[in-house]
């Protein structure tokens, strides 16, 4: 890839960030992402459901780490990724939605909160029915699991 293509530059970050999270290799997923964070805000210029879902992405990696400053900065990723969300309300939007609402519902977790995480997660189930978000679905059911247990 030329250093001088924006788009292909940031398609293949955020690729690569999404294959490295699939495969449970947080840690290398986020430098990708934050490269593809990068480039979508160079690309798009304005904070579109574009950005937002890369933020989700970046948020959800950094929380696997479990590390305080990666959360802290999950918790941030997060609530811009749902203002972007909340200005830009359309149906096609909804499982964007649903992934920002899986993502805190984690960060709930982290942060001890069993309630909210559970309310932000039974959101995410209502929003992630599209058939290429299933894996994420399963995460929900799972988390939800999880809440319900302890």
């Amino acid at each position: 890839l030329s250093p001088e293509d924006d788009y292909n530059n940031t398609y293949a970050a955020s690729v690569i960030g999404s294959l490295r999270q699939a495969e449970g290799r947080h840690s290398e997923a986020i430098p990708s992402f934050r490269r593809a964070l990068k480039g979508v805000q160079k690309i798009y210029e304005a904070d579109l459901v574009e950005i937002a879902q890369v933020r989700i992405s970046l948020a959800s990696s950094l929380l696997a780490s479990e590390e305080p400053a990666a959360i802290n900065e999950a918790e941030s990723l997060i609530e811009s990724a749902f203002e972007t969300l909340e200005r830009n309300r359309e149906p096609e939007n909804e499982t964007t939605l649903g992934l920002a609402y899986l993502e805190r519902g984690r960060l709930h977790i982290a942060r001890d909160d069993r309630k909210a995480a559970r309310a932000d997660t039974e959101e995410a189930l209502k929003r992630l029915d599209a058939p290429e978000y299933s894996q994420k679905r399963r995460q929900a059911v799972a988390l939800m699991r999880k809440l319900a247990v302890r």
